[in-house]
């Protein structure tokens, strides 16, 4: 990520409180280094990282009025009510940061793409680039999010902080610490 601010050193800690407190949509962008989910039995690729680059996303956002506001555009009920039919995995902080309910230890930006965010990913395995052709059939499938009932689903995810590894929001420019 290019930037003419300033970079700054904060830590994961600090990024945190930063996300507690964000409850109106932002828009922001970040690169992280997450494993690639995959099948373990018979795959000779486990073990592959993958660096993204994502531009233009956003947090802040209220999830049920954000699929409710697009079943009205796509004129079905508004009746959406997040986790239903399934106990959520996570806990909301605040509309950009969750932790794990187990534990409350584990923390986790929320944040969707946009039509036009940006996603740049390479693949990495043991310190190597790695083409994701190589491995693709063993990647584990994710949700689709048909619970949504939308032709256009809203693609809500959540990123350990523990993998961001740097994040361009409010106006600043961060790399992150341990």
């Amino acid at each position: 990520m290019k930037s003419t601010v300033e970079t700054q050193t904060i830590s994961r800690e600090e990024l945190g409180r930063m996300l507690s407190v964000i409850n109106s949509p932002m828009f922001v962008s970040f690169v992280s280094r997450t494993p690639v989910p995959m099948r373990k039995t018979g795959n000779p690729y486990v073990g592959v990282l993958k660096t993204s680059r994502k531009f233009k996303i956003i947090i802040g956002f209220d999830y049920e009025n954000s699929v409710n506001g697009r079943r009205e555009r796509e004129g079905k009920d508004t009746d959406f009510k997040s986790g239903e039919g399934r106990e959520p995995w996570f806990k909301v902080i605040s509309k950009s940061l969750v932790t794990d309910k187990k534990t409350g230890e584990k923390f986790y930006i929320r944040y969707q793409y946009l039509e036009d965010s940006t996603i740049e990913s390479e693949f990495t395995f043991n310190g190597d680039p790695i083409g994701k052709q190589l491995f693709e059939s063993y990647m584990t499938e994710r949700s689709n999010y048909e619970n949504q009932g939308l032709d256009n689903p809203l693609r809500f995810q959540v990123c350990d902080l523990r993998n961001i590894l740097e994040i361009s929001i409010m106006g600043g420019h961060y790399v992150l610490t341990d």
